[in-house]
């Protein structure tokens, strides 16, 4: 059973085998690794969207990361790699990819050597958009990071790189 406190915002969590007379386990939910990446997350996909809104670009985070993986890997290429590299379903590739290829971001055309499978690659525009927006996001990341050594960065990211392993190894 979970109780959540609203004024400290703090969870009790009591094992189920217990009764509710035993001991509680108080557990912060804002202290746990989960929960600050995914509000980090949030907070800069917000941040993101409202410099690609003043940009006056027509783009959504999604779509940036699509663009942003399709200027550094070997042009054209498969709608399946790049849902792969993406970890991302195929359904949502396919949605996101419609409309990037609408905005004419992207083009999509039959592989030369399975005309079953189709590739994908960045137009002249979805290029100059992406020369346009990659100052800002640098710009983001820079003041996202303000205050934080670069030892500090390494061992978060190595942490959270171990924690997806451990998490992958669950799964």
């Amino acid at each position: 059973m979970i109780s959540l406190d609203r004024k400290t915002h703090q969870t009790s969590l009591l094992c189920s085998a217990q009764k509710t007379e035993g001991p509680q386990v108080n557990f912060d939910m804002h202290r746990t690794p989960g929960f600050a990446i995914s509000r980090t997350h949030q907070m800069q996909r917000a941040i993101i969207r409202k410099e690609i809104g003043q940009m006056e670009l027509k783009l959504t985070p999604e779509e940036v990361v699509i663009l942003i993986k399709l200027s550094t890997t070997e042009a054209p290429i498969r709608m399946g790699k790049l849902a792969d590299k993406l970890q991302r379903d195929a359904t949502t590739i396919t949605r996101l990819l419609d409309g990037l290829e609408r905005k004419n971001f992207v083009t999509r055309k039959q592989d030369i050597s399975d005309r079953r499978a189709i590739c994908v690659e960045l137009t002249n525009y979805g290029t100059e958009t992406l020369d346009r927006l990659i100052p800002c996001l640098e710009g983001i990341d820079s003041s996202m990071l303000k205050g934080i050594s670069s030892e500090d960065l390494e061992t978060t990211i190595n942490t959270l790189l171990r924690i997806q392993e451990n998490l992958s190894s669950n799964c």
